[in-house]
């Protein structure tokens, strides 16, 4: 029950946990993580609902928080909860309130999870860099939600072993909008069993790879999404059915903000890649794609896959391979 503006942990001899419930019936301005931290664990920096029946403080001035994660040699993990309920507002200089550091190695559900959209999202718009300690096979996004209802400016995120369901989620009554988001899986084992890893925003750009081994576009990660320009990078093996199809995704179109040529335009530009790759059912149904380039090495394009295209180009292949079934409907 106290208003802490400064608050830093570290252990300059070895490592750390934050505590389940350490901090939660505390406000906190300013929080600083530095070397040695290997978990934050559930609810520690969650805000009690305790803190709100306090008449001195506004529910936003409880609330508020800027925190920075140093980068961290070992291994670290972020449990369910850790920071529910908190707000990070940026900095005076512009910069995101909100800097977690490199070796992030798991993080649950909930996570930064604020209760409701922020009416102000402008004061609290956020960069969020996620990157996995080099020795890890990636991040494990371990369930539901951990980045909720957060307004985001970017999202990257480098070195993923597996998401979960919904890892970035609003509940705004318009479609928020994300510039700039890239996911870099870098691993060799990625799991293959994510469904729609971002759900109701306005993604501007989208940028999928993994820099050390294949992966998949699974089915339904983003077709609740509007997505001006996508582009997936190296190691694509398969685009699995309906992965960016708006067929399933109504929901779209109960926003007022964004007109329905908005939500459906996209440019796709899939790289040439290095192995055989597939673009299943219904992948991109409904987009209105003005430029699309498939590259080489494409072997199947499945039945009633419907891409509506105003543009085309299929670079040639590289040997003979089976197209087992294609229709381009084209303006």
């Amino acid at each position: 029950n106290y208003n802490i503006r400064n608050l830093t942990i570290q252990n300059s001899a070895g490592p750390y946990i934050v505590h389940r419930d350490t901090f939660q019936r505390n406000v906190i301005g300013k929080l600083t993580l530095g070397p040695g931290l290997t978990e934050i664990q559930h609810s520690a920096f969650k805000v009690s609902n305790d803190l709100l029946n306090y008449s001195n403080l506004t529910d936003n001035q409880i609330k508020d928080m800027k925190l920075t994660i140093a980068d961290q040699a070992q291994p670290y993990s972020i449990g369910q909860n850790a920071f529910y309920y908190r707000q990070f507002p940026r900095n005076d200089d512009g910069s995101s309130g909100l800097s977690i550091g490199k070796g992030l190695v798991s993080i649950g559900e909930r996570a930064f999870f604020n209760q409701s959209y922020p009416s102000d999202p402008d004061k609290y718009i956020v960069d969020i860099n996620l990157e996995s300690h080099e020795d890890s096979q990636g991040i494990v996004f371990t369930s539901y939600a951990p980045f909720g209802n957060i307004p985001i400016n970017s999202l990257s995120i480098i070195g993923v072993k597996s998401f979960n369901y919904n890892t970035v989620w609003h509940s705004h009554n318009e479609i928020p909008t994300i510039n700039d988001m890239f996911i870099d899986y870098r691993s060799t084992q990625v799991n293959t069993s994510e469904k729609v890893i971002v759900q109701n925003y306005n993604i501007r750009n989208l940028t999928i790879q993994n820099s050390a081994g294949p992966y998949i576009v699974h089915q339904y990660s983003f077709q609740i999404n509007a997505i001006g320009k996508l582009t997936l990078g190296p190691g694509l093996t398969e685009i699995q059915p309906s992965a960016f199809a708006i067929f399933d995704s109504s929901a779209l179109y109960n926003y007022s903000n964004l007109t329905d040529n908005q939500i459906k335009d996209m440019k796709v530009t899939i790289a040439d890649q290095a192995q055989p790759y597939s673009i299943g059912q219904w992948a991109f149904y409904y987009r209105n794609i003005s430029d699309i380039v498939l590259p080489k090495t494409l072997t199947t394009i499945t039945q009633s896959n419907a891409f509506t295209l105003s543009l085309i180009h299929i670079s040639e292949p590289t040997r003979q391979a089976e197209i087992s079934y294609a229709v381009f409907c084209l303006k």
